[in-house]
């Protein structure tokens, strides 16, 4: 029976990358070419000087920032005014991170119930009203936030920062595999159908500063071989997609060439767990970049090239990890992450609870940047909520036995779903693209054995040709009888 390979990620060291200067990206941020209407109206020089201050002034603007819009908060927005009357707190009570860290924290929750009350009537003078973002519902019900003009417009601005981190080259083509609605229409203004390519001539939210080469787009829920064949024909610089869907490009591609144009791996809008990580990595040769951000918010951080963690955009979010009685978590530990959003007047959320863990970091990053950072994101709390003991702990063991699946063994394999039962037992169901190996259900089953130690807990493997989940905004590994958000998510 075959052995598992470990899978040795890409890191940027190995590709010898050496922390960066404020001098050498200003010299990156010369190749992007501003678009003709905002030359000289956008100072993106501010941006990349941003990212070098000492901590000392990180910490000023910070807490300026904090103060700012706690005050527009109060001033203009019903649910915050009557709060700090509950509070007993007078309009400037909050000075500092020390005072910002005294406002009850915002659930998901209460946002949905009180989201009337938490829009700005009217908005501070001078600001504008923006377009509205909604939450993917994925726990429950949605949330409809209202952006100011500024809030939606850097967008673009903290896209590029990143791709300016990770040295994209504007000129090439980015490519997305997202869902239809996520993408431009096709050219009868209707979203894509399955098989067909969107196109636009610059990239979308960079493109409105910075001239670009194209863009095209393909519907995730293609299968992986179809998005492998898209690629290979297409030729693109860069692929961005859901971490899940860069898995399952990895799978596609582990015994095909890479198409030899692809210069970058962009993940979005997903937990990217190591073994995720490592086989994008492996099977690309190339870093993958990471951002993390909520419709709620906005862009609130990039994954760092060089040291690993996550960057804070500072001009647009706050970042809190803490402890469950609200304490901050100490450095190492993993803490619910709260974010607050600094540029929105139209709807700010203070001490926003995420639903997200986060590890939390101390000291400096070895890239050189200044800017606040956090840790690895550990996903959606709510998701593990009302699981049976252990449940965890199991789908662990089944993820680390698929990341370290022998190549030789899952060369059909294209996607995976866990899926734990009512009774308790659980279903590892596999899509595959032909017939799989005769040699990796035994060798599933005797992992697992071996993982569990006598545990009798029953494992059932179903083979599938391709699993969809057109009702869920995100590809989910685990889907459970115990959470009710995943009824009618699996699919053959």
């Amino acid at each position: 029976m075959a052995q598992p390979l470990g899978l040795q990620p890409i890191s940027w060291h190995d590709l010898g990358m050496q922390p960066t200067t404020l001098e050498a990206e200003r010299n990156e941020q010369k190749k992007w070419r501003l678009r003709p209407r905002y030359a000289g109206k956008v100072n993106f020089d501010r941006f990349v000087a941003r990212e070098f201050l000492s901590e000392n002034k990180q910490k000023s603007l910070c807490e300026r920032d904090i103060a700012a819009i706690t005050a527009v908060a109060v001033r203009h927005v019903p649910y915050y005014r009557d709060l700090f009357g509950q509070l007993g707190w007078a309009e400037g009570a909050i000075r500092n991170a020390e005072d910002f860290s005294r406002l009850p924290i915002l659930t998901k929750s209460a946002s949905i119930e009180n989201a009337a009350r938490m829009r700005a009537d009217p908005l501070p003078p001078g600001e504008r009203k923006g377009g509205p973002t909604y939450t993917s519902g994925t726990t429950g019900e949605k949330l409809e936030v209202l952006h100011s003009l500024k809030s939606n417009q850097i967008f673009g601005v903290l896209r590029q920062r990143g791709h300016r981190w990770f040295r994209y080259d504007p000129k090439g083509t980015q490519a997305s595999i997202l869902r239809e609605d996520d993408l431009p229409p096709g050219q009868d203004g209707n979203p894509i159908a399955l098989g067909q390519t969107s196109r636009v001539d610059g990239w979308p939210f960079t493109g409105v500063f910075f001239q670009t080469g194209p863009f095209i787009g393909y519907s995730r829920f293609n299968t992986p071989d179809a998005m492998a064949d898209w690629l290979s024909d297409n030729q693109p610089t860069y692929v961005q997609a859901p971490a899940a869907v860069m898995e399952h490009l990895a799978l596609a591609f582990q015994n095909r060439g890479i198409p030899p144009s692809i210069r970058g791996v962009p993940s979005l809008g997903q937990e990217l767990t190591p073994g995720m990580r490592r086989r994008v990595e492996s099977v690309f040769g190339l870093s993958v970049h990471e951002n993390y951000g909520l419709n709620e918010i906005g862009l609130v951080a990039s994954r760092c090239p060089q040291g690993g963690r996550f960057h804070v955009h500072p001009e647009v979010a706050h970042v809190e990890i803490v402890n469950e009685d609200g304490t901050p978590t100490e450095p190492g530990s993993v803490g619910k992450l709260l974010v607050s959003s600094l540029l929105n007047t139209a709807m700010p959320l203070l001490r926003y609870d995420t639903d997200d863990s986060a590890v939390a970091v101390e000291g400096p990053c070895p890239c050189g940047r200044t800017l606040p950072t956090f840790g690895a994101v550990l996903g959606r709390r709510s998701r593990r909520q009302g699981l049976p003991a252990g449940t965890e702990k199991t789908v662990e063991t089944v993820r680390r036995i698929m990341d370290t699946l022998p190549a030789a063994l899952s060369g059909p394999l294209r996607q995976y779903q866990i899926h734990q039962h009512e009774s308790g037992g659980f279903e590892l169901i596999l899509a595959r693209s032909g017939p799989l190996s005769p040699e990796l259900s035994p060798y599933l089953r005797e992992s697992w054995r071996l993982a569990m130690a006598g545990e009798k807990t029953a494992f059932d493997i179903t083979e599938v040709d391709h699993i969809v989940q057109f009702e869920s905004p995100k590809f989910q590994h685990f889907t459970s009888d115990f959470i009710a958000a995943d009824a009618g998510l699996r699919g053959n």
